[in-house]
């Protein structure tokens, strides 16, 4: 099983935190990953946000939130945008 990861929303930035997610939700977008690929790439967005948020001590921490949907894993970061990563259909 495959999973399609698409930026559905962004929001102007506020601060340099804010700025420095929203490139990296930028580089994400697009990307093609299998099942077991995808919940190491999702540690690895945690991971970075959460080094981000010690760069800038100043800003309003950020996390990512998490929700799933019927054929989706979504996941937003407040103020910042939101992504979803699409199951993808085999083709018969």
């Amino acid at each position: 099983m495959k999973f399609f990861v698409k930026v559905t929303q962004t929001y102007a930035t506020k601060n340099k935190l804010e700025a420095e997610i929203s490139k990296m939700m930028n580089r994400i977008d697009s990307t093609l990953l299998d099942k077991k690929r995808l919940s190491t790439f999702i540690s690895e967005i945690r991971n970075e946000i959460s080094l981000l948020n010690m760069k800038h001590p100043r800003c309003s921490e950020k996390e990512l939130i998490h929700w799933t949907t019927t054929n989706a894993e979504c996941y937003r970061v407040e103020n910042v945008g939101s992504f979803t990563a699409y199951q993808v259909q085999q083709e018969a």
